[in-house]
Parts: structure tokens; C-alpha cells; sequence
């Protein structure tokens, strides 16, 4: 499924912060750095991150497992690892699927 949004940036999340609360935008990049800086802090520390509005982040645990390799059919052993997934809020899926605009 295709999605013709454009992927917003740092920069554009700058931005948005400089306008909506009409500061500098060395202050909305400061703002916005340390806001990252601390979900990421807090997820590695922690494991788990809830936000109001947007939902919860948290590190899961991938097992080891088999796979294949694609070009020569090979069963290979692609280690454990973790990852970051979102649980987003209710609110946010209501936004999202356009639900409080109906």
C-alpha cells in the first residue's frame, strides 16, 4: 500500500515547535534534541516509553532463528536482536483513520 505522505524530518519537526510557540529556532532545535535524546535515554534505560497522544514505545526482543539466503538457498543463522516498536494510542488511531472528522 502506497502512502503519498512525505516522511517529515527533523528539521521539519524544528520547524513546526519555532512556529507554534513563536520562539528562535536555535531554542525549537534545542527543544527538540533534548526531547530525542531523552525518549531515546529513556528507552535504552527503561525499556519502555509511554507518550499521551502518540502511544508506547518499547524494545522488543527478537529471537535467534533460521532463515535463508536468497541468492544461494542456504539456511543461515541470523542472531537474536531487539528492536523499538510503537503501540500507538487510541487517540492516534482515530486521528489517523480520520475517525473524529466524520
Amino acid at each position: 500500500m502506497q502512502n503519498n505522505r512525505a516522511t517529515v524530518s527533523t528539521q521539519n519537526l524544528v520547524t513546526a515547535v519555532r512556529e507554534k510557540l513563536n520562539i528562535s529556532k536555535k531554542e525549537a532545535e534545542q527543544m527538540v534534541t533534548t526531547c530525542i535524546e531523552s525518549m531515546v535515554e529513556l528507552l535504552v534505560d527503561k525499556g519502555a516509553i509511554q507518550v499521551n497522544g502518540l502511544g508506547t514505545l518499547r524494545v522488543t526482543e527478537r529471537p535467534a532463528r533460521v532463515g535463508i539466503n536468497p541468492g544461494t538457498g542456504e539456511k543461515i543463522m541470523i542472531e537474536s536482536s531487539k528492536s523499538v516498536s510503537l503501540r500507538p494510542s487510541i487517540t492516534l488511531k482515530r486521528l489517523v483513520n480520520d475517525e473524529d472528522k466524520k
